[in-house]
């Protein structure tokens, strides 16, 4: 399941907010609608502007203008959001200096900085070599972020999925495995987390156990058409060692 977390911000700004702000501005700038962004970015903007609201629901605004800004970041795609990573990083980076205990901030800014690293993976695989430290780099800092999120919320299985997405892309494949493992822990239901943790399997070459969390996620979710492809590659690969043999 795709991750959402601007509902909870609704309920906050249209609560907590009721007596600082005009309501138009309060609805607008919590509105997440596609074709509402840019109207909700600058609703966001004039509420701050406003100089009338506490650190805690000031942190509020800045995280809901990032998440217009930005973009959801889920398994290596990019979805919705303006994609303006670096005007979402500020704003997060805003919100964290206000609430530092803010587990959420730190998460998404996290996903901007792999949302970044994704980007440079893409022209990676056009044959663009020398971009894999700026590659690298990016998805260092989208380590960091988790880390704090992960302290702030250690219940989050999420947390430690997008960790584990992010330390695979990097190439550590041992803390890749450790984070879906944790996040298996925490949620043996999730069927993505068996098919993410199976296609690191794959890459460090450990077919069978990759053919287990496949079959594992397909059994918690039928309906998971990647993993039924996954599953048939592995089953191809495992066919072609034996065949090589």
């Amino acid at each position: 399941m795709r991750r959402t977390v601007c509902a909870l911000f609704v309920l906050t700004l249209v609560g907590s907010l009721a007596s600082t702000a005009h309501a138009d501005d309060r609805a607008l700038c919590a509105n997440a609608a596609d074709d509402k962004l840019d109207a909700s970015i600058a609703a966001c903007g004039r509420l701050i502007k406003t100089g009338k609201l506490g650190a805690a629901d000031l942190s509020v605004v800045f995280f809901t203008r990032g998440t217009r800004y930005g973009t959801d970041y889920y398994r290596g795609n990019i979805y919705g959001g303006k994609g303006d990573f670096d005007h979402a990083i500020v704003d997060y980076t805003e919100a964290i200096r206000l609430n530092p205990a803010y587990a959420e901030a730190f998460f998404t800014r996290g996903n901007q900085h792999a949302a970044k690293g994704q980007t440079e993976q893409f022209y990676i695989d056009k044959g663009e070599a020398q971009r894999k430290g700026r590659m690298v780099a990016y998805f260092d800092r989208a380590v960091a972020d988790y880390d704090q999120a992960v302290r702030l919320k250690p219940s989050d299985a999420d947390f430690y999925s997008y960790r584990g997405l992010a330390f695979g892309m990097k190439g550590d494949f041992a803390r890749a495995i450790a984070d879906y493992d944790e996040a298996i822990r925490l949620d043996p239901k999730s069927s993505n987390a068996f098919e993410d943790r199976g296609r690191v399997e794959m890459k460090k070459g450990d077919i069978d156990r990759s053919i287990a969390d496949f079959e594992e996620s397909l059994k918690l979710d039928p309906s998971n058409f990647d993993s039924s492809g996954d599953l048939a590659q592995a089953r191809a690969a495992l066919a072609a060692k034996a065949q090589a043999h």
